[in-house]
């Protein structure tokens, strides 16, 4: 309805679209409702445009796309393809010799939709910078007026950057960017630290559960949960909520209490709050020598991760038998393990042979 009452002199020349709403949700919490919510006023207006303004004599036709398009977006899966398809349809128009410009800006400063103090201090930690709005309405002037149809205008800092977009994956996206060539490399040496302090004068039994509970707090804190609990030892960081940004963020914060190196891949190599801490007692005190304590607690882990009833009658006692023979081994009375061949079974004998002479 309002194209109908433009006036004929004052044709319809230029439309610019930047509409756009933006919801930090994991793709796989996400619904075609909250899909259709976040597309609607970026793509589904885009192309809604598109066919209003056929019949106008139109010579610009701008569209505001997201860096989440170009380079992907922790927990912004709908967004992303919402301001992909921008991009996808400026090559459309163009290929109809129809104007188009879409630019995928990064963050804007003082304005836009992430210009608020909290979001400009997250997005820095991992190499956004904000764009002065000066600087960002020159490049669009540059854009429009070289014809451009797609592109991306952004204030980068690399050697922050990179890391966090290669945590989970190669990023053939970068590789011919001069800025990347030279890999970014941690400072050399390490330092000691509140937390390497405490595990050198903590009984070695202890060490572990240390770890895994500063892991879990590291954990919470950087995804905003109230406390270590919400974060289950064995429950994966991808389940939990970790992507890219925060994994990199969780390196950060791991490399500087610990005093290491850690790489970038570590939380995506090491998937577990439990894997991550084993990992981190590795690197930090080394291989300790078993005591009453650790070889409890291994006992213990073994009990809760394996029922009886989850192995059938036959192997059951093939494994009582293997524990009555580590029983004998440790209390040094071969009595303890006389009833393995009382109450071995046809089919135990032959896994004995079989195990003990590679025969069957």
């Amino acid at each position: 309805q309002t194209l109908t009452h433009i006036p004929t002199d004052q044709p319809l020349t230029t439309v610019i679209h930047a509409a756009g709403v933006s919801k930090y949700v994991p793709i796989s919490d996400l619904t075609p409702a909250g899909l259709d919510e976040v597309l609607r006023p970026k793509a589904h207006a885009a192309a809604h445009l598109h066919e209003l303004i056929a019949e106008h004599p139109v010579t610009a036709f701008l569209m505001f796309s997201s860096g989440a398009g170009s380079w992907g977006s922790g927990q912004q899966g709908a967004y992303a393809a919402a301001n992909h398809y921008l991009d996808a349809l400026a090559e459309h128009r163009r290929s109809q010799q129809r104007p188009a410009t879409s630019v995928a800006w990064g963050l804007w400063g003082d304005i836009g939709m992430a210009a608020e103090e909290e979001s400009v201090a997250y997005l820095s930690r991992f190499g956004l910078r904000p764009i002065h709005p000066d600087l960002a309405t020159r490049a669009l002037h540059h854009a429009v007026s070289t014809g451009t149809t797609t592109l991306t205008v952004a204030d980068i800092d690399w050697t922050l950057f990179t890391p966090t977009f290669t945590a989970a994956r190669p990023a053939p996206l970068l590789d011919d960017l001069p800025e990347n060539r030279q890999p970014a490399t941690a400072p050399s040496g390490t330092v000691s630290t509140p937390l390497a302090e405490e595990l050198a004068q903590a009984p070695a039994a202890q060490r572990e559960q240390i770890l895994l509970q500063h892991v879990q707090a590291q954990a919470a804190a950087t995804l905003g949960l109230p406390s270590r609990d919400a974060v289950p030892p064995h429950k994966p960081f991808q389940e939990l909520g970790f992507d890219s940004l925060t994994a990199v963020q969780l390196r950060n914060q791991l490399n500087a209490s610990t005093g290491l190196r850690l790489p970038a891949t570590v939380v995506f190599d090491r998937p577990t709050p439990q894997e991550l801490a084993d990992h981190l007692r590795g690197e930090m005190v080394g291989g300790d020598a078993p005591d009453e304590g650790s070889i409890l607690a291994e006992l213990d882990r073994w009990d809760a991760a394996c029922a009886a009833g989850e192995v059938d009658a036959a192997a059951r006692r093939r494994i009582a038998a293997r524990m009555r023979s580590l029983l004998a081994a440790w209390t040094g009375d071969p009595d303890a393990s006389r009833g393995d061949l009382e109450t071995a079974t046809a089919d135990d004998m032959f896994d004995l042979i079989a195990r003990e002479f590679g025969k069957s």
